[in-house]
């Protein structure tokens, strides 16, 4: 049975930027050992010999879609790079960078179970098309991505979640529409209207995807027509509404200015980092996308969050228990802008249940936290990516620093 050092499982960000933190760290040795210290004189030889990248499967997170509609779905900042690309980008360079040094980059390999063998090693069951293999590792790193919220069976149809399953729902109806624009009525239509006329869509929060819903909708739907004009359906002319979900709008008197405020401060205002032109004219499109769809009179702000538990199916509409005089009593669909759970989900534990020096606490009924590892574990065992920070902290950045300091325990520091 081969052996490695080190053994990254996840398919995502998270797992690429433990694998390139740790080539990097490899790196940092080699060049000891080409160029010696000039206090010692000597070099030290890496302390990472071999590692072994499992990537199977698509990032929940970054690339939900690829296709005719996955230029609707980019990085934060900019309309230019998409999810997709931006991974991909990142793949290239941790599969050269693995490359050089005889590192193995897995793109097709997904890791079934991890256990225990008889030498206190991690065992890793794998399967790459559909053969199955086991290694054992030395080290490991599990980053198992992003637990989906679960949504009631009653509900599933009338809750989509985010940019992404948006833009899968429209590349699905492609094939029986004649436009892109086509493809949002398809979607949309069958939805019931409020009062019979307009389409009421609930959006939850004001991040990434709730950005590329509204870059979806301005570029989809018929442009208001004149001072009293709309925003329609294509097809049938069905005018739609959209409620903002978000609790930091009730930070002012006036909701409508606090959501002014919010979008300023986090992508108008300067800060200490130049901003690229092209970032400077996408973040004003975001802010323009919101004042377009309020001087049409088809926003509502709600300044609080959709309480999922309170949430009902009643005659086709969805209902809220919401208090605030703000919240419509029914919305038709609700595209949920912030999908992702604080945790593991049941097929991201089955990886590693067996492993009994991790400790987890159960918050829901199919949602688990790591509480922690046991102490003579951390120097061979973590966990990285989403699954491992507070939800406040997910970026690109934090989660990078996090890889690097997972290396860096398991391995000392570079030379």
């Amino acid at each position: 049975m081969s052996e490695r050092e080190l053994a990254i499982v996840g398919g995502g960000l998270g797992g690429l930027l433990v694998g390139k933190a740790a080539a990097e760290h490899a790196m940092a040795f080699r060049r000891s050992e080409i160029t010696p210290s000039s206090a010692t004189g000597s070099s030290v030889g890496s302390p990472i010999r071999s590692v072994r990248l499992l990537v199977g499967g698509e990032s929940s997170a970054y690339s939900p879609i690829r296709g005719p509609f996955s230029e609707f779905l980019t990085l934060s900042g900019t309309d230019a790079s998409t999810r997709a690309g931006g991974l991909d980008l990142l793949r290239g360079i941790v599969a050269e960078m693995f490359t050089s040094l005889s590192f193995d980059y897995e793109a097709h390999t997904r890791a079934t179970k991890v256990t225990m063998g008889d030498n206190d090693r991690f065992q890793l069951h794998v399967c790459e098309g559909g053969k199955q293999s086991c290694f054992e590792s030395e080290k490991l790193v599990l980053a198992l991505g992003h637990a989906l919220r679960e949504v009631p069976p009653d509900l599933r149809q009338h809750v989509i979640r985010g940019g992404g399953e948006l833009c899968m729902r429209l590349a699905k109806a492609l094939p029986d529409a004649q436009s892109y624009e086509q493809c949002l009525e398809h979607v949309l239509s069958p939805y019931k209207r409020i009062n019979g006329e307009t389409i009421r869509i609930g959006l939850t929060g004001l991040g990434s995807s709730t950005f590329e819903v509204m870059k979806i909708l301005d570029t989809l739907l018929t442009k208001p027509d004149g001072a009293a004009g709309k925003y329609r359906l294509p097809i049938s002319g069905t005018p739609i509404e959209l409620v903002v979900f978000e609790p930091h709008l009730g930070d002012w008197k006036d909701p409508y200015q606090s959501l002014l405020q919010l979008l300023a401060m986090r992508f108008l205002m300067p800060t200490e980092m130049p901003t690229p032109a092209e970032s400077r004219q996408a973040n004003g499109k975001i802010v323009e996308r919101f004042l377009k769809f309020q001087e049409s009179g088809q926003l509502v702000l709600v300044p609080e969050r959709l309480e999922w538990m309170a949430i009902r199916l009643r005659e086709g509409f969805i209902e809220t228990d919401s208090k605030s005089v703000m919240c419509p009593e029914q919305l038709s669909v609700v595209i949920d802008c912030s999908p992702f759970e604080e945790g593991l989900g049941p097929e991201q534990r089955a990886v590693f249940e067996e492993l009994d020096m991790v400790t987890l606490n159960q918050v829901k009924p199919n949602l688990w936290r790591v509480k922690g590892i046991k102490p003579e574990w951390q120097g061979r065992l973590a966990f990285a990516g989403a699954i491992a920070l507070p939800k406040y902290t997910w970026s690109a950045e934090r989660i990078e620093a996090q890889a690097k300091q997972i290396i860096g325990s398991f391995f000392g520091p570079k030379p």
